[in-house]
């Protein structure tokens, strides 16, 4: 957790120098990989893991498009049962019309029996419908975003790997820079040309340099991804779904309680009508 929280704050530092004094924070984490050992044969385990994280992001978002459309699909089954409740209540009025011998020649003679059965089912629906409002948005809200914030962080590492490979081809870049100065100055003292030679000497000092720093680079890339990054990648999912479960199963649980409440009430109602 230490180091972890070393890794944290000398990113953060690292972000917003201080020139005043030794930034401490990125001190310690590049004490941290230098005295860490990478795993053997860690680009081959980088490119197995880059594979693992381009087949979960494909999957995840089809996951994604998934709940998408039960999101939508959510939220058009509340606009119809809002839709029906509506209608119902329409029905409601007409049967009602047929009780009111103001409106009607030949009147319903159930009147009030009808009416009271119309009314009870009536609320029924009307407290159904108002429930179900609620319905899309614990699935919008407690689990397509976290799928989101699954999906982004998916994205990140896809994006920290994808800048080490960029770093990287930077190195052997450089190399065949330097490669290639190299041999351009031993053809220039195959052939006598000393003067230009010696010009040289200027150029592969800069390509040395830049071999280092490129290789150095490419280095701690490579360990802050294996000390730090990729565990954190997991620690954070399962922490975000154990998050997400929970929150989830305690919104539905309320849900379905105030749902079921519904139908008990209606159950009553049937049955002390009898």
């Amino acid at each position: 957790a230490n180091d972890l929280d070393q890794w944290e704050q000398g990113k953060k530092e690292e972000e917003t120098p201080n020139t005043s004094k030794r930034n401490e924070g990125q001190y310690r984490w590049m004490q941290a990989l230098t005295n860490y050992t990478l795993p053997k044969q860690a680009d081959r385990l980088v490119a197995d893991i880059s594979s693992q994280i381009e087949s979960l992001e494909c999957v995840m978002r089809a996951l994604l498009h998934s709940c998408s459309s039960l999101v939508a699909n959510a939220y058009a089954y509340a606009a119809s049962l809002a839709d029906f409740k509506m209608r119902y209540q329409e029905v409601v009025k007409a049967e009602a019309s047929s009780t009111d011998t103001t409106q009607v020649e030949y009147a319903n003679k159930s009147d009030s029996q009808l009416l009271k059965v119309l009314q009870t089912m009536g609320d029924t629906f009307t407290r159904w419908s108002d429930i179900q409002t609620g319905e899309p948005r614990i699935i919008e809200r407690l689990l397509q975003e976290i799928l989101r914030y699954e999906h982004g962080c998916i994205l990140k590492l896809k994006e920290l790997l994808k800048l080490r490979r960029d770093v990287i081809r930077c190195h052997e870049k450089a190399l065949e820079t330097k490669i290639k100065h190299d041999r351009e100055k031993a053809t220039l003292e195959n052939t006598g040309r000393m003067d230009k030679a010696l010009r040289m000497d200027y150029k592969l000092k800069e390509d040395r340099e830049r071999v280092q720093i490129t290789y150095d680079h490419a280095l701690y890339m490579t360990k802050g991804l294996f000390f730090s990054e990729i565990n954190r990648f997991s620690t954070r999912k399962v922490q975000a779904l154990n998050e997400m479960m929970g929150t989830l199963s305690a919104a539905f649980v309320e849900h379905n309680k105030a749902v079921q409440e519904v139908w008990d009430n209606s159950i009553k109602s049937l049955h002390s009508r009898r």
